[in-house]
């Protein structure tokens, strides 16, 4: 009963709020010397045209290059997950650890195998998004079906 009670005092708060913060309310304008004098500065830059019809358009900002230090041994990559933005060009740098690994990320086409104590650079563009899974491409003991990690493409 005071649940009850109590969900329905908040659904007419919440009611009141809504219906109080709906109401439009015309203000005066505020003036002070300070803001007179003020200098105004333009929202597009004067040396471009806009018209009525046209947006304005923001350059074209180059994707990101998101570069990663990994870790590759018996039977784990560290760090298990890496998050990038899509578009962004992906850079893993992975060292073994121990015994020969590989790192294949097949919806990118990556595949790159290196022996112990071997580093390796791969790289793509993350051109699409979703949760994908990475994985150790050489057979490096009992726990290899183990070895994956996952690449999260936002």
């Amino acid at each position: 009963m005071i649940k009850k009670i109590i969900v329905s005092i908040c659904i007419i708060t919440l009611m009141t709020f809504f219906i109080v913060g709906c109401g439009e309310t015309v203000e005066e304008p505020v003036t002070s010397p300070e803001l007179e004098e003020a200098e105004t500065v333009p929202l597009v830059p004067e040396d471009v045209e806009v018209s009525d019809n046209e947006p304005v358009m923001e350059e074209n900002v180059e994707n990101a290059v998101k570069e990663f230090t990994m870790i590759a041994r018996k039977f784990e990559f560290e760090p298990a997950e890496i998050r990038v933005m899509e578009g962004d060009t992906v850079r893993i740098t992975v060292t073994s650890e121990d015994v020969a690994h590989g790192i294949a990320i097949s919806e990118f086409d990556v595949k790159e195998d290196f022996g112990p104590g071997e580093t390796v650079t791969v790289e793509f563009v993350a051109d699409k998004k979703g949760t994908f899974t990475f994985f150790c491409s050489v057979f490096c003991g009992t726990g290899h079906r183990e070895m994956v990690g996952q690449l999260v493409v936002e």
